[in-house]
């Protein structure tokens, strides 16, 4: 409890108070070091933690279920399909369609940029082998084409069809009944799997993502650090300040606190206005007062004059 008290003071005095530096550099490195991963933990807590618990109170099993019903809607109740030797039958004159639900035109529209969404209303149509055109595929308006002894469909390219022949040696009968005895199966396994029951995959999510987000965090400030501390050592140099550039940088973990915070905070709400020469100029702002405050420029001695 006394650290993390100790970090919180820290933390606002390094964002309020210029007088705090002059007793910063009187402390080791190690405390700066310190105070920079403890500042990256906290910036990870708030960025994953909001994500965790809306996945935590997300209903997974009920999802698995509303999926399988929906699956269950797209085969008729009277459709009994058969294939023996190689050839496909069904018990309907064809053509015949089972419709796309529109959730999936929505999907599919996005990601088959051939096909017109209004022109889609199929999932699968059924026709016979000579009433399939391959070279005018669109015009049939269905994602599947099942013939006789073929069933066609889009490439993974999406700019050719492919086709693929039935196997002599494969022999089923599908009915509703299969169906949804089959769909009940999958949503049953999936939904006991362990590694999809909460106690499992809400840790393992927070620890991957912890993982990702500190270790980006660290190296990406590490970055910006290194270029906003030189930027600064220029200019203390250009103002007569005997610094080094370790001094600087170290003041820098620091100074860019107030920065990392008001990101933090435009990240929650949804924002993304205090970025690029604006967070430079913050910096250089804040990191230049705190200069100004505990070690005033000096300055810097004229040249002396040649005697004649």
């Amino acid at each position: 409890m006394e650290r993390l008290q100790s970090f919180l003071e820290t933390l606002w005095r390094s964002s309020t108070r210029s007088d705090f530096y002059a007793e910063l550099l009187k402390k080791s490195w190690g405390y700066s070091w310190q105070y920079f991963f403890l500042v990256q933990l906290l910036l990870m807590l708030i960025v994953v933690l909001p994500v965790v618990f809306q996945i935590a109170f997300f209903d997974l099993y009920g999802f698995i279920t509303a999926r399988e019903h929906e699956a269950r809607l797209l085969y008729p109740d009277d459709l009994v399909v058969v294939l023996t030797g190689g050839v496909l039958t069904i018990n309907h004159e064809r053509p015949y369609r089972l419709p796309l639900p529109d959730p999936w035109k929505e999907f599919l529209h996005d990601d088959m940029s051939l096909i017109d969404r209004d022109a889609l209303p199929d999932l699968v149509l059924f026709l016979h082998d000579d009433q399939i055109h391959t070279a005018h595929f669109e015009e049939h308006r269905a994602l599947f084409i099942v013939g006789d002894t073929v069933v066609y469909a889009y490439n993974e390219g999406k700019n050719e069809v492919r086709g693929l022949p039935f196997s002599e040696e494969v022999g089923f009968t599908l009915m509703k009944s299969d169906v949804d005895g089959g769909l009940r199966v999958v949503a049953d396994a999936i939904g006991s799997f362990w590694l999809l029951q909460k106690w499992a995959y809400v840790p393992l999510l927070f620890l991957l993502l912890g993982m990702v987000r500190f270790t980006g965090g660290v190296v990406w400030t590490l970055i910006t650090l290194v270029f906003f501390a030189c930027v600064m050592w220029i200019v203390c140099l250009c103002a007569g300040w005997k610094s080094t550039y370790g001094t600087v940088f170290r003041l820098s973990i620091h100074t860019i606190t107030p920065i990392i915070l008001l990101n933090a905070l435009e990240a929650a709400l949804g924002l993304n206005l205090f970025r690029g020469i604006l967070v430079l100029v913050a910096y250089l702002f804040w990191t230049f007062f705190v200069f100004y405050r505990i070690l005033p420029p000096q300055p810097i001695p004229a040249a002396k004059r040649k005697r004649k």
